[in-house]
Formats: structure tokens, sequence, C-alpha cells
């Protein structure tokens, strides 16, 4: 179980550091100020585009986010948004299967204290130039009724991998459709008897790679051994261990024998099997989140034997939204102010931590919020920290009594999570104005 001891550590640091909390004079609400920073209005852009923004608010963006609406070519319409703008304002539109043309792109967003959205429009002009792209795809040599992972690996002509295509598999006539990973790699599971089957891999292409395919061999033999690799799950900057067993055809363990090991198409390391048969070591995961391959091979008298697995490094969405029960309270008064982490995935965020250091114009009185909590009266602060921040909302509840008139800050001094997560810095201050 976590310790506040160590929150009370990071907050004793914390407070040994000095805050600038800038004065802003108050002054009427008012609908978004959209400014576009990329594209600029009428640019060139092919493949995935980054469309970045800022947006001065009164103050907040609502729980809608902020809205991309494309339109273009063949009544061509999409709805991208972007519900945490606290990392700054950006969505990526993938213009792969998009024709080209002029394509319209309008902003908006409401602050929760104006009725009406503000807006901005600008155009762009999609001028995708398709590339020649390949299929990397080798032989295998697997057991006899032995389920076994295998891979093909899709590149550019450059040998730059693509991503998030899918790839066809054609074998012993069927077909699986597979997505490639962060490394280019889509793999699926075959289980056959004797027999050499021809396998064909194609990618259909789209508006910027052009199709391919590639064709191999997949040798099954009762006398081939068989290596199993274990699916492996981990945070980024995280020892795991990576294992794999080798046995032959019978069932029994072969010791001593070297395995190689590939991650995200490099290898990694040579690792010779012990007397159960296993070969592992302990790999510190340096990937951003998302899904790779680790691959497997030994060299056996029949073959090259491979095997296939999964290395998911969880990603997490975590965005802060605050508010409170009143607007403009006046001085003696009780307030609840809510904070709520919302986690928009794809996975949980683990051991989210949550501090604030209560400004001297606000008095702490009670909170309440699921996990674990504790408000450390030396600092004048509150601690909150999730083992797990499922997908959706958690909400912190804080009640407080307003001391002194001016803006008080309410936007926390730390918000961190365990898990990758590019979204969860909250870069904005937000204030409750006590007249």
């Amino acid at each position: 179980m976590f310790e506040f001891k160590k929150i009370a550590i990071v907050l004793l640091v914390l407070m040994a550091c000095t805050l600038f909390l800038g004065v802003v004079s108050a002054h009427d609400p008012f609908p978004p100020e959209i400014k576009i920073l990329s594209p600029k209005n009428n640019d060139e852009v092919n493949n995935i585009v980054t469309i970045r923004a800022s947006i001065k608010v009164h103050t907040a963006v609502d729980s809608n986010g902020v809205n991309f609406t494309i339109s273009g070519p063949n009544k061509y319409k999409k709805l991208l948004r972007d519900m945490n703008t606290n990392d700054g304002i950006s969505v990526k539109w993938d213009t792969s299967n998009v024709a080209n043309g002029k394509y319209k792109i309008s902003v908006s967003a409401k602050d929760v204290d104006y009725e009406y959205p503000g807006v901005k429009d600008f155009n762009v002009k999609v001028v995708n130039k398709k590339i020649a792209s390949k299929i990397e795809l080798n032989d295998y040599s697997i057991g006899s009724n032995k389920k076994t992972n295998i891979i093909a690996t899709l590149k550019d002509k450059n040998n730059k991998v693509i991503a998030n295509k899918y790839l066809v598999f054609k074998i012993n006539g069927k077909s699986y459709k597979s997505l490639t990973d962060k490394g280019g790699i889509a793999k699926f599971t075959f289980n056959a008897g004797n027999g050499n089957y021809s396998l064909n891999t194609s990618f259909l292409g789209d508006n910027i790679y052009f199709s391919s395919s590639n064709s191999s061999t997949v040798k099954v033999s009762s006398d081939t051994p068989y290596l199993s690799l274990y699916d492996v799950v981990g945070n980024k900057n995280q020892k795991v261990s990576i294992k794999a067993i080798l046995k032959d055809s019978k069932g029994k363990v072969l010791k001593n024998k070297n395995i190689n090991f590939y991650i995200n198409n490099k290898k990694i390391k040579t690792v010779k099997t012990n007397s159960k048969g296993l070969a592992s070591f302990n790999y510190k995961i340096n990937l951003n989140g998302g899904n790779y391959t680790i691959f497997a091979e030994y060299l056996a008298k029949t073959g090259v034997v491979k095997s296939a697995s999964t290395l998911n490094v969880p990603q997490s969405s975590i965005s802060l939204k605050i508010s409170s029960s009143k607007s403009y309270p006046k001085v003696g008064t009780k307030v609840t102010l809510y904070y709520r982490i919302v986690n928009n995935g794809p996975d949980t965020g683990k051991d989210v931590l949550f501090a604030y250091k209560f400004p001297k114009g606000l008095k702490y009185i009670s909170s309440q919020a699921p996990g674990l909590k504790k408000y450390f009266a030396k600092y004048n602060a509150i601690g909150w920290y999730l083992k797990s921040a499922k997908l959706g909302t958690n909400l912190l509840k804080l009640t407080v009594l307003t001391k002194n008139s001016g803006r008080q800050l309410l936007t926390p001094q730390i918000l961190k999570t365990a898990t990758y997560d590019l979204s969860i810095a909250h870069k904005k201050n937000l204030y409750l104005t006590v007249g």
C-alpha cells in the first residue's frame, strides 16, 4: 500500500519552493479566443497531419473539449476532439484514406461561463503522393499442431516502418487480418499438421502507400522443437522479465541452447536455456506507450524455429477538470471544489498522485474521494492517491471556506502517474475569484 509519508516528503520539497501567483484583473465572461498555430491557412498537407491551436478562455473549456470539424470533397466530414486542453491543443488527422483536394477545418470550443462558442476556420490542401511499400517476411519451421505466432513487417521504400496498417495473411485456405504495431509488425497465430504451406501476405495500400505483397513457406514437422514466448506488460522505464521456453517435439526441455531475442525489430540479447529449458533476462522498457512485438529464434537442425509475443506498454490519457459550487463567492462563504481526474485511456492509469497546496485565501474544511487521501495541516496541503485510475472519472470534493478576497489558485502543484501519459501535464492555472 502506498505510504502517505511519501506524499509528505514530496509536499515538503514543494513547500520549500516559491510559488508565483499571477494577478489577473477580473472581467466579464467572453467566448474562447482561438488561434491556429499549424498548419497555416491554405497550406499543403499530407500523411498524418498534426493540427495545433492555442486558446484563451475566461474560466475553462467546457466538457466537450475543443472540436475540430473537417469537411471536404466527396461529402467528407470528420470530427476530432482534444478533451484535455491542459497540455496544449492538438489533434492528429490521418489523410491516408481521404481524396486529395481542399478541406475546411473549423475549430470551436465553449467556455463554461459563456453561452456561445468561439470559432476559428481555415483551409488546407491535401496533397498525398504515393510511395512504395514492402513487406518483410521469412520462412518458418514450426512444430506439428503447435500454435505459433507468425509475423511480417511493413516498411516504406526508405525502410521506415509503417504502423497502424492492416496486413492480410493467406495460408491453408484461410485469411487472417492483422494491424501493424508501433514497430510496423503484424502477426497471426497458425496451427496445422505436418506439411509445407505457402503463406502470402499483402497490404492493399492507401492514398499514401502503394500496395505490396510477399510470400514465404511455413514448414510444419512433428520433429521440430517448440519455442514458447510469453506476453509482457510493463510501464515505460520499468524492468520486466522476458522469458522463453524451448522443448523438443516430444515435450522434453532443451538446455544450453542459444535463443536470440528481438524487441521492436531490434536484437536485444542472446541467452542460453537453463536446465529447465528456460531462457530469460531482465529488460528495462524504454519505449513509449503502445504495443510492440517480442521475437525469439532458435537455430535447430530442422531450420530456424521462431516465436513471437506482445510487449504492451500501457498508455493513459489523464486530464483534470476543475469546477466549483459557487462563482464569485463572498468572503466567509463555504464553497465545494470539484477535481475530476478523467482518464480517456486506452489503459488504466497506475499510481496517480495529486497534491494541492491551499492558498492563503482558502481554508480547508473537509474532503471526499475514492482511493487514499490526507490533509497535511503543517503544509496546508492535501494529497490524493489512486492506485488505479480506470477509464472514466474519479472525483475529489474539497469543501473550503473563503478567507480573503481576490483570485485564489485552484490548480494542483502535482498531478502525475506511473503510466506513460503525454496528456497529464496541467499547464493552465485556474482561479476562484472571491469578492
